[in-house]
């Protein structure tokens, strides 16, 4: 049986060492979680940030 997981973080990979305090367990955190994953890199405005949409007046 296959099961899938979806890991969410507002941290790029570059920074997960400060994250993890330690560069080693950081490195291998990231190694096993992207193996045979599919990254998705969302870019743009947050879409919970109201200045990104503003309201049209009138």
């Amino acid at each position: 049986m296959d099961s899938a997981s979806i890991i969410t973080s507002n941290r790029t990979v570059a920074e997960w060492p400060a994250v993890f305090a330690d560069p080693l367990l950081a490195s291998a955190a990231v190694d096993r979680l992207r193996h045979h994953a599919h990254v998705l890199e969302i870019d743009g405005p947050s879409y919970r940030d109201p200045r990104a949409h503003p309201q049209p007046k009138g």
